[in-house]
């Protein structure tokens, strides 16, 4: 369990007025990161996760600039041991993971979706690291999630050996299963897209 508030470091730093969610500009994402970075009970906090699912990754997948800013402060809390709702956290990862796998041009050079793309790829180790989670919830959620991420990563070989390494110690049967298909899928992405081993 976490002692205190996940830091969420250069939160401040980040020009969030200046940004733009589905429901306009996005000051209001900081109060919620904050919100949802603190530990301990909290009735509001799923409708928090929820208010920020709607605004930074509306309606399945538009891009907005205050979603490829949040990327790196998501990760922190997902991999914060003990705080709420991080499977659902990584589950709303995963969907922004999924993004590249669907966008066309013009969207998918656009600068707002490249910022998502570098955000997944210098938090790779963090993710990876959550294979080893003690919540299986989040395992589970983090496998899905690198699946698709090894579908345009340039890391895409060592998210399928990540997840080949966990299949081979997972105790959780219907999660081995599930870490095996997605150490197949990973596999079949990362040779598609010519990633290096």
């Amino acid at each position: 369990m976490i002692a205190g508030p996940v830091p969420l470091d250069g939160l401040d730093a980040v020009p969030w007025a200046d940004l733009a969610h589905a429901y306009g500009a996005a000051a209001d994402v900081p109060a919620i990161l904050r919100a949802l970075a603190r530990p301990g009970p909290d009735p509001e906090r799923e409708e928090r996760l929820d208010e920020l699912d709607s605004a930074i990754y509306h309606q399945g997948g538009a891009v907005y600039s205050a979603g490829a800013a949040a990327l790196p402060f998501l990760l922190e809390l997902a991999a914060a041991p003990g705080l709420p709702l991080r499977a659902a956290i990584v589950e709303l990862l995963g969907r922004f993971a999924a993004l590249p796998n669907d966008m066309r041009e013009p969207w998918s050079s656009d600068e707002r979706a490249r910022s998502c793309r570098a955000a997944f790829i210098a938090g790779h180790d963090l993710l990876v690291a959550l294979l080893d989670d003690t919540d299986p919830a989040v395992r589970a959620a983090v496998a899905d999630l690198l699946w698709e991420y090894a579908r345009w990563s340039p890391r895409a070989q060592d998210a399928a050996r990540a997840l080949a390494d966990r299949d081979a110690v997972e105790p959780d049967l219907a999660l081995r299963v599930s870490l095996r298909l997605a150490g197949a899928r990973a596999a079949a992405g990362a040779r598609a897209s010519g990633s290096p081993s």
